[in-house]
């Protein structure tokens, strides 16, 4: 697989795949293959230190994570430190106060991230290798981190995705009805398609089809809210298997596979879902073979 996909090792990595990413030195172009030992030996132990430099920026990123209000004003305390120096060498003030604003705003935007860095990379195991549980345990881990009110929403809507794939589907449904109020008094943006889109989802696994109904209508009017039709697509991309699923319970089954046909699986959790769909269709058709 990993020679039919011809992704480097630093790509596997950045999934978290560190045992994938040892397997790629193996066949990795000039190792020689299985059979040259020493170049594998030597292939190994660059990936062993490539690894330990991942593993302490991913503790330096959970760290900030965690402590991101603390994080961000010493930022800014250093900043206006540097703008003091800046000033007493002579720089003019107006070019000071600039570069000073400038580098609190990319700062603030590396500190504000870093939560999403982490979920990232725990994501990429349920994408690539369909394991849930990494993804599960870092969002849950996070709901007691510190950040804004968004970054927090953002976190309570990533723990409902993995609740609802790990099958606990009344508890993911709770938490986001829990957190309604606050949804809507927030600026989540497309944050808003998701919410929406984990909720319809929910119902439609608990068979509550009255609220599926609802929560179909609100997603629907959030999509069309997106400002660039480039998003829409996107966002229809990515909840394909929803709407194949809400189809699917309507008993609209030509739309449903309509939409199935058009879907493209873009790594392993998707070709399984996939197959997944079309095995319902047509055990629904009566087609068992």
């Amino acid at each position: 697989e990993l020679m039919r996909t011809s992704e480097t090792y630093r790509e596997i990595y950045a999934s978290q795949n560190r045992e994938g990413a040892a397997l790629y030195f193996i066949y990795a172009p000039g190792s020689g293959g299985k059979g040259d030992l020493p170049v594998f030996e030597e292939k190994c132990t660059e990936g062993q230190a490539f690894s330990l430099g991942g593993m302490k920026m991913e503790k330096f990123n959970r760290f900030v994570a965690k402590y991101t209000w603390l994080m961000y004003w010493l930022w800014v305390m250093f900043m206006a430190i540097l703008y003091g120096i800046l000033i007493w060498l002579g720089v003019p003030s107006g070019v000071a106060a600039v570069l000073a604003i400038a580098m609190v705003w990319f700062g603030a935007r590396w500190v504000f991230t870093r939560d999403l860095v982490l979920r990232r990379a725990q994501a990429a195991y349920l994408f690539r290798q369909c394991d849930p549980y990494p993804f599960l345990e870092e969002t849950k881990r996070q709901l007691l981190y510190q950040g804004t009110k968004t970054m927090k929403l953002w976190r309570v809507i990533d723990y409902s995705t993995a609740l609802l794939e790990v099958g606990e589907v009344e508890q993911a449904y709770k938490l986001l009805y829990a957190n309604r109020e606050d949804v809507l008094r927030n600026d989540l943006r497309d944050g808003y398609c998701v919410y929406y889109h984990n909720l319809a989802l929910a119902s439609l696994y608990m068979g509550k089809w009255q609220e599926m109904e609802h929560w179909h209508e609100k997603l629907m009017e959030n999509l069309q809210r997106l400002r660039s039709d480039q998003q829409k697509q996107a966002a229809l991309q990515s909840m394909s298997g929803y709407f194949v699923s809400y189809h699917h319970a309507r008993q609209e089954y030509d739309q449903s596979m309509q939409i199935l046909k058009g879907m493209v699986p873009a790594n392993l959790r998707q070709q399984v879902a996939i197959a997944m769909h079309y095995a319902r269709h047509y055990l629904a058709m009566g087609e068992t073979e």
